[in-house]
Parts: structure tokens; C-alpha cells; sequence
């Protein structure tokens, strides 16, 4: 009986760290995204540039860009950390519950809030 419950547990373990495996495995999307917005943040501040240029400017052509660099200008540090954590959570539970869709969902969620 005891060989039983530790090939068992022996067992659960190995599936427990499968499906921690899996979900990690999931989640590099929206890390990423959060690493290169941060990153352009940092750049930008240490060349002291304005991210007001990758933003979306209403009736300009020129601009038409910024449709998609949007996501990665902020005003300051605060701006910065108070949509890093909305950002990491919910796009963790698009990657890990809708992870078949989660690639459309967020390049049409970029896409849409440009618009």
C-alpha cells in the first residue's frame, strides 16, 4: 500500500509541475509586452525624448503609426506602473484561459484602442 501512495503522489507531482509548466509556458506574451513597453519607456528617458510622437494624433496622416505604437507611450513613471499591472494580469488570464486565441486578442486589442 505505501509503494501505491508514493508512485501516486509521485505521479501528482509530476502533473503538478506539467500544468505549472504549462501555464508559464503561456504567459510569455504578455511578460514580453510589458518588458519592451518598460524598455521604450527607460530608452526614451535616458535619450530625454518625447513619447508624445508615437502616440495617436487625431486627423494627421503622419501620425497614422501611432495607431500601433500607442501602447508604448507614457507620460511619466506613474503612468507607467499604474497600466503595467492591469496589463499583466488580464493579459496572463487572456494567455492562460483563451491561450488558443490569445495572439489575435491581443494584437486586436492594440489595434482597437488606437483607433
Amino acid at each position: 500500500m505505501e509503494k501505491f501512495n508514493a508512485n501516486q503522489q509521485l505521479k501528482n507531482t509530476w502533473k503538478t509541475q506539467l500544468k505549472n509548466e504549462l501555464v508559464l509556458s503561456k504567459l510569455w506574451l504578455p511578460v514580453l509586452l510589458l518588458i519592451l513597453i518598460w524598455a521604450s519607456f527607460i530608452t526614451a528617458a535616458l535619450t530625454n525624448s518625447s513619447m508624445s510622437e508615437w502616440g495617436v494624433y487625431p486627423r494627421s496622416l503622419n501620425h497614422l503609426t501611432g495607431i500601433f505604437t500607442h501602447i508604448f507611450a507614457h507620460s511619466s513613471w506613474s503612468h507607467l506602473m499604474n497600466n503595467s499591472a492591469p496589463l499583466l494580469i488580464a493579459g496572463s488570464i487572456v494567455a492562460i484561459i483563451y491561450h488558443k486565441m490569445a495572439y489575435s486578442v491581443f494584437f486586436w486589442s492594440v489595434l482597437n484602442t488606437g483607433l
